[in-house]
């Protein structure tokens, strides 16, 4: 996770947070929507998965495993960098070759 995405996170936790202690004082959902500047849909929602899961925190989501570890994506960015003229082919060809991850060569340019 990027240090951006970390901060946007962190700071969604916290406005959610404030948004519970809002609603835990005893405000209406319209006021903490004109305090927050969050819609009462989505202070709604807030409130109703803190009931459910005691927490505002994202769970992790399903989804297919990712083929390049990190340490790959930044091998292969290497790669590129030395030579901006290689193919995809190439760059697959020697991914594969420095750490054994077979790659096809469509989806090379995407981790770029």
């Amino acid at each position: 996770m990027s240090i951006n995405n970390l901060l946007k996170a962190s700071t969604s936790v916290f406005y959610y947070y404030n948004n519970l202690d809002l609603h835990k004082e005893g405000k209406t959902l319209s006021e903490i929507a004109r305090i927050t500047r969050f819609s009462r849909c989505g202070i709604r929602s807030i409130i109703n998965k803190y009931r459910e899961t005691s927490s505002v925190i994202d769970k992790p989501r399903t989804g297919r495993p990712k083929k390049l570890s990190n340490k790959d994506e930044q091998y292969l960015k290497i790669i590129s960098l030395r030579n901006r003229k290689k193919t995809s082919v190439e760059l697959t060809t020697e991914l594969a070759e420095g750490t054994g991850v077979v790659v096809h060569q469509i989806n090379s340019p995407k981790h770029l």
